[in-house]
């Protein structure tokens, strides 16, 4: 089993939010959704919270997992321990203190700008962190929606952006302007983020990259 620590690790960490500083109401409702809501407000301490994690496509060789998160009670929020995947695939994730959003949120932007890196042919992962933000302050779109969790339809919001669209720095790799973010939330279920996904493109069946986090268990 092994078990990575890195500088990335920590240092997105401290960037994601870091970067969010100002007053909440001067940010979009996206970021709000996302950055500013108490997702862990209705999650009891004690908790477990399972996420499937599925990579696909035709890049490489893909492969399932889980992300479980154990939940334990803070003095003003929650604190969390994460068992970030599994086996030979085992990383090491810091234990977050304190915390009232869902650090699934932390876990997945980290991955997916460190992917793109690794695998783009073009881009660090700086570039491609500062157009994610980019796009939830000033592109994305947000509709309710309704889907089914644990055998009941629920309410709740999917939020889209394209942070790579119409990016001159990709007009040589067109495939990578469609690619895709999606976030879905509702209030409905513990930790308030069912499913986090992003789609390189957004249209090809199968896709060059994809990976999706889903909420399988409380």
């Amino acid at each position: 089993m092994t078990l990575r620590i890195t500088a990335f690790i920590l240092s997105l960490t401290f960037v994601f939010y870091s970067s969010y500083s100002q007053a909440e109401e001067t940010y979009s409702k996206a970021n709000q959704l996302l950055f500013f809501s108490n997702h862990l407000a209705q999650t009891p301490a004690a908790s477990k919270l399972t996420y499937q994690f599925t990579k696909a496509g035709s890049a490489e060789v893909g492969f399932s997992d889980t992300i479980v998160l154990q939940v334990s009670a803070g003095k003003t929020g929650k604190n969390v321990h994460v068992d970030y995947f599994t086996q030979d695939r085992r990383q090491f994730f810091p234990d977050m203190e304190e915390v009232t959003g869902n650090p699934m949120l932390l876990i997945f932007l980290q991955r997916s700008v460190q992917e793109l890196q690794r695998l783009a042919p073009i881009g660090h992962w700086r570039y491609f962190q500062n157009q994610v933000k980019t796009a939830l302050e000033e592109k994305a779109t947000i509709q309710a929606i309704q889907f089914t969790y644990q055998d009941k339809m629920v309410n709740g919001q999917e939020i889209t952006i394209y942070p790579f669209k119409d990016d001159s720095k990709f007009d040589a790799y067109p495939v990578y302007q469609q690619t895709r973010y999606q976030f879905i939330l509702s209030t409905d279920i513990k930790g308030e983020l069912y499913q986090l996904s992003w789609q390189t493109p957004a249209t090809n069946e199968p896709p060059l990259l994809s990976e999706t986090l889903t909420l399988t268990a409380e």
